[in-house]
C-alpha cells in the first residue's frame, strides 16, 4: 500500500513549472541530485508503473491512495497520476477538495490514510 499527499508526481513537469521558484528547485536537488540525476527514469514514476506492469503479471498491484486540494499547485500532477495509475491497473482510492499545499489539508487526511491502510490491531 502506497499514500501520498500533494505529491509531486511529475517531476520533470515540476521542474519546468518552477523555473522562477528557487527554494522549490533547492529542495528537489538536495533530495534527488542534480537535474540530470533528477531526471533519470528511476525518478520518473510514470515510467516506472508503466514497466510494473510487466514485471507483475499474475500478481497484485500496490493499492494507491492519492490525497490533494484543488488549490494546491501539485493538484495537476495528482490527477495525471491517478489517470496513469488507473490505465496501469493500479487500484486507486483518490481524493480531492477545498485546501492547499498545507498541514491543515494534510491532517485532515492523515486519519483517512489510516484507516485505509490493512492494519492490524
Amino acid at each position: 500500500h502506497i499514500a501520498a499527499l500533494s505529491p509531486v508526481t511529475d517531476l520533470e513537469l515540476r521542474m519546468k513549472n518552477s523555473n522562477a521558484n528557487a527554494s522549490v528547485l533547492r529542495d528537489m536537488h538536495l533530495v534527488h541530485g542534480n537535474e540530470g540525476r533528477l531526471l533519470q527514469v528511476g525518478n520518473n514514476l510514470f515510467e516506472l508503473s508503466s514497466k510494473l506492469i510487466y514485471r507483475r503479471k499474475g500478481k497484485p498491484f500496490p493499492h494507491i491512495y492519492l490525497a490533494c486540494g484543488t488549490e494546491d499547485s501539485l493538484h495537476s500532477h495528482a490527477i495525471s497520476y491517478r489517470d496513469h495509475a488507473l490505465k496501469c491497473g493500479f487500484e486507486v482510492h483518490f481524493e480531492d477538495g477545498p485546501g492547499g499545499h498545507s498541514w491543515a489539508y494534510w491532517d485532515h487526511h492523515i486519519a483517512k490514510v489510516l484507516a485505509w491502510l490493512p492494519l492490524t490491531k
